[in-house]
């Protein structure tokens, strides 16, 4: 989308050196640009301008052109009804709508994309077994999402997970 938040479009344009190339598109024009592209990464409403995009049109064109589709639900997770199942990539920061503290993020991915994703930032958190994970070769990171993972911001995910289960004095 044109001017979308640079969380969502740096990961993609810092990938240059690989022939990734990514293209900004108006928000009036953004469906019917798909056709010919592998992914529309996009806010699924818009921290800018609180623009919100009509998930059902996305959905329908992406199908319609096997375009893969990377939702951030930042802005919307918490306040907003979603059914995402059929987007392959979902990202949200939990500190907004979700009440998290700042730090707590999750990213979801349909089992079908999963082979195709290159755990860039690989860890010792994203082994199968973390605590045989911890030091040396060879490489084993999980086989499922779990080789995705990061170590996490610890207090945040205890403070995201306290707030999911609504701790006393929650709103």
């Amino acid at each position: 989308m044109d001017n979308e938040f640079t969380s969502v479009t740096f990961p993609f344009a810092a990938q240059r050196h690989r022939g990734v190339t990514v293209k900004e598109a108006k928000p009036a024009e953004l469906l019917s640009q798909l056709r010919g592209h592998d992914l529309v990464a996009v806010s699924a409403v818009q921290s800018g301008d609180g623009a919100v995009v009509d998930l059902d049109d996305l959905r329908n064109a992406a199908q319609a052109t096997a375009a893969r589709v990377l939702l951030d639900v930042s802005q919307a997770a918490g306040r907003q009804p979603l059914q995402l199942d059929w987007a392959e990539f979902v990202v949200g920061a939990a500190y907004k709508w979700l009440l998290a503290p700042r730090g707590a993020a999750w990213m979801a991915v349909r089992s079908d994309a999963l082979a195709d994703v290159v755990p860039h930032v690989a860890n010792w958190f994203g082994a199968e077994d973390i605590w045989s994970g911890l030091y040396g070769l060879p490489l084993r990171l999980g086989g499922d999402a779990r080789r995705l993972d990061l170590s996490p911001a610890w207090f945040s995910q205890h403070g995201a997970a306290s707030r999911s289960r609504g701790w006393p004095g929650s709103i």
